[in-house]
């Protein structure tokens, strides 16, 4: 259900916009529901750490945020942003445990959702080819079976907050990627961007540390 919000906000809003603001939504979204359903404390370092984070991406994707606003397309990213940090912190409230069984439940049932809106917008198949079909076995493999099984490993041993933040990296992976692979060079403000996501990582992860240490729940 939030891939569809996400990927119908394509449609209505540039893609850098889209990442933008889904990236944000999910980061506040996690730490202030987290607040609400686990009583996760909103720290100072949660707080300067999303900041930073968000103004790290958008200050990658900076040059293009402007480029075909609509409320419409802002307000789909938004629910499948907020939709992605209600996700971890539902995850991490039901004490769910990741892991391949529930990776490939998650997939199933998400396909079968997914079958309603691609049937109403139709189904149309390019054509197969050898390279289209490596890349959509890539497409499944690495970002999405790989990447869900990551994120719900992640969400058992760290906060739903900080794992949201530590996903606002994606865009330095792709970077890197694409600097690998495809020769490209990144532009000059994603040097910028990365240091302020990694800058707002240290206050997340509490590696640099303001006000006092959040006390740690005692196990019984």
């Amino acid at each position: 259900m939030l891939f569809h919000f996400e990927t119908s906000a394509y449609s209505h809003y540039a893609a850098a916009g889209v990442v933008v603001i889904v990236m944000a939504s999910a980061s506040i979204s996690s730490i202030l529901l987290g607040r609400l359903v686990l009583g996760d404390s909103i720290t100072v370092n949660a707080t300067v750490g999303a900041g930073l984070t968000i103004a790290g991406i958008a200050v990658i994707f900076g040059a293009d945020l402007g480029q075909g606003f609509t409320p419409q397309g802002a307000i789909l990213a938004s629910i499948g942003g907020c939709g992605y940090g209600a996700f971890s912190v539902a995850m991490k409230r039901m004490g769910v445990c990741g892991g391949l069984h529930f990776t490939r439940q998650l997939l199933f049932f998400g396909s079968l959702y997914l079958l309603m809106p691609a049937a109403t917008d139709g189904f149309i198949m390019g054509e197969l080819s050898l390279s289209a079909i490596t890349a959509l076995l890539a497409l499944a493999a690495l970002p999405t079976i790989l990447g869900f099984f990551c994120t719900t490993k992640a969400i058992e041993y760290l906060k739903p907050s900080q794992v949201q933040a530590l996903e606002l990296t994606e865009p330095l992976f792709a970077a890197l990627l694409a600097f690998v692979m495809l020769n490209e060079v990144p532009p000059d403000t994603l040097y910028l961007g990365a240091g302020l996501i990694l800058f707002g990582l240290c206050f997340s992860n509490e590696l640099i540390r303001l006000g006092k240490k959040e006390p740690q729940a005692s196990g019984v």
